[in-house]
């Protein structure tokens, strides 16, 4: 299953690994493809020395006025059915700082090879979101973004609760899956309660300390990680027809993954890959910031390199044919995990795959999605409040409806606004020849120009943040 540390990107040795060593390097579930970036560094690590052919780069091929003659132009109906096909809205009606959100899909491999799924604890409280971005097919990625929010919230539960489940010998049910459209054919189904069972007895037997919500996301995702790996081994080493090809190829494709849990004013978000989470937060002068809470794990960060780097022995540096079968693997499903408490002036929370990423900057993420809010309030009819309200109140209700129709959205889905304007925006507004040839081309060519995009949008109540305890 290689996948991967957080970079296969920047392996240096598992190509030409054996069989048995291929599934050792598949301890990690999150494969970080050699299609997004080809490289060719030989001194390995050295900026300097690395190529890279980027998606960015290859727009340039598509210029040529007798490629474009070939595209079929969409009509502004055909390109609102393809944006609109995938898109997602969900509004809360309980109390917490999440108060809705928009997600949207938009493909680019077929079929298309990202996940996306929003979950609430049951059991504990908290949300859970992520997008999940699979490399050599959506196998591993649909998979992981079904199985991983119930490891997490088995980590999640007190020791008591956990122990009272499994003293009546069925498995809890752990979340409540929102827009959940895959299901597992029976005996994956039946494999995969068994590995999460072992699971919950092996947490059970755990000495019950201090709670560590990093420590709760790095076991949840290294555990399901493990699980992959072994439900893809033969029950029979010696025998291969033994092999559950099912199983194998999700765990030979392999995946990244971005999660929040969102819990009150508590944001934590486990990232493994270059999928990525933005904060929209509105400043002291009315200005959006965009203040990322991940990192990407690739080639552009160079402590990812040096840990990749520190991994391996050091007597490689002197060996003619590096030990492949021996060295360690270099891949880890362990995220990086980082914590942000929320204020009343952080409004939102962007998660997209690198699709997204690719084509836009996280501050122009933001400034689109900040324009959609502002705008979004004209798509329907103005409804005051059952409250008692004054005639000053009405009349600032009335101007922000009124500068809300220059930003006038064409979609009441936040998430194809997003990913409208990183088809087709332009310093003039959105260009309806750009999306439309964006969203015609040949199979064989649209990979080169815009990966498949997968965007998330969670908005907070900002009154709830302002009174709740800490």
């Amino acid at each position: 299953m290689v996948v991967g540390s957080r970079t296969q990107q920047l392996l240096k040795c598992g190509k030409n690994a054996s069989f048995s060593n291929q599934i050792k390097f598949g301890r990690s579930f999150y494969t970080f493809g050699n299609r997004k970036y080809v490289n060719q560094a030989k001194n390995f690590g050295s900026s300097k020395e690395n190529s890279f052919v980027r998606l960015c780069d290859c727009k340039r091929l598509h210029s040529s006025r007798e490629t474009r003659s070939t595209i079929t132009k969409l009509s502004p109906q055909e390109v609102d059915s393809i944006l609109r096909a995938n898109e997602y809205t969900h509004d809360f009606t309980t109390t917490g700082s999440v108060k809705s959100y928009d997600s949207n899909q938009l493909a680019s491999n077929n079929p298309i090879e990202d996940t996306r799924c929003e979950s609430t604890c049951l059991q504990t409280t908290g949300f859970l979101v992520g997008v999940f971005d699979g490399h050599g097919g959506g196998a591993c990625a649909q998979v992981i973004a079904k199985r991983l929010y119930n490891y997490i919230t088995a980590c999640l539960l007190p020791h008591d609760i956990l122990a009272q489940n499994i003293e009546r010998g069925n498995t809890p049910a752990l979340i409540e899956s929102y827009n959940d459209k895959v299901q597992f054919v029976d005996d994956i189904r039946d494999l995969y309660q068994k590995s999460f069972w072992k699971f919950l007895l092996d947490l059970s037997k755990t000495d019950s300390k201090q709670f560590e919500m990093t420590e709760a996301l790095e076991r949840a995702f290294q555990r399901l990680d493990d699980d992959l790996s072994a439900e893809a081994l033969p029950e029979n080493l010696e025998n291969p027809e033994t092999i559950n090809i099912k199983t194998m190829s999700v765990a030979m494709s392999g995946a990244v993954a971005c999660v929040a849990h969102i819990d009150g004013p508590h944001v934590h978000v486990a990232n493994v890959g270059d999928c990525g989470a933005v904060l929209g937060t509105l400043s002291d002068t009315n200005s959006w910031v965009a203040k990322k809470l991940t990192n990407d794990h690739n080639t552009y960060n160079q402590s990812e390199v040096d840990r990749i780097l520190k991994e391996h022995p050091f007597n490689e540096s002197t060996t003619v044919v590096p030990p492949n079968y021996h060295t360690p693997p270099y891949l880890s499903g362990k995220p990086e995990v980082t914590h942000h408490r929320l204020t009343p002036r952080d409004k939102f929370l962007i998660i997209g795959t690198d699709g997204l990423w690719d084509m836009m900057t996280p501050l122009q993420a933001v400034r689109f999605v900040g324009e959609h809010m502002k705008g979004k309030v004209t798509l329907s009819p103005l409804t005051l409040p059952k409250k008692q309200i004054t005639l000053s109140e009405i009349n600032e209700m009335l101007l922000a409806r009124k500068e809300g129709l220059l930003t006038k959205p064409k979609d009441s889905n936040a998430a194809t606004h997003v990913i409208r304007n990183a088809l087709g925006g332009t310093e003039y507004g959105i260009d309806h020849s750009k999306i439309s040839q964006m969203l015609t081309l040949p199979e064989e060519m649209v990979r080169l120009f815009r990966d498949d995009i997968t965007v998330t949008i969670v908005y907070f109540d900002s009154e709830y943040l302002r009174h709740c305890p800490p």
